[in-house]
């Protein structure tokens, strides 16, 4: 869940609490997408074209880059993560 913070909190559903919080963005967090090829790594996409790949189980941010065209570096993230195919 992505937060006007800039946070993203991790949700456990069978837990039913925050099970960790991943933090870096400077701006609200407005997309976050997994990967089903890549379990355990998550994209997120924030205000000002912010983008961040984490290794939730480590908590750590382990890619970060500023772009202009923030729909192109997801669509090259999801490529790099094996999600998509190139086009």
């Amino acid at each position: 869940m992505g937060g006007r913070d800039g946070s993203i909190q991790v949700l456990s559903v069978a837990e039913a609490r925050v099970v960790r919080l991943l933090l870096g963005h400077a701006g609200e967090v407005q997309q976050l997408s997994g990967a089903s090829r890549a379990p355990g790594l998550l994209l997120s996409l924030a205000a000002g074209g912010d983008v961040r790949l984490w290794d939730v189980a480590a908590g750590a941010c382990v890619m970060a880059l500023r772009v202009h065209d923030a729909c192109a570096a997801v669509r090259a993230c999801a490529v790099a993560m094996g999600t998509v195919a190139h086009a």
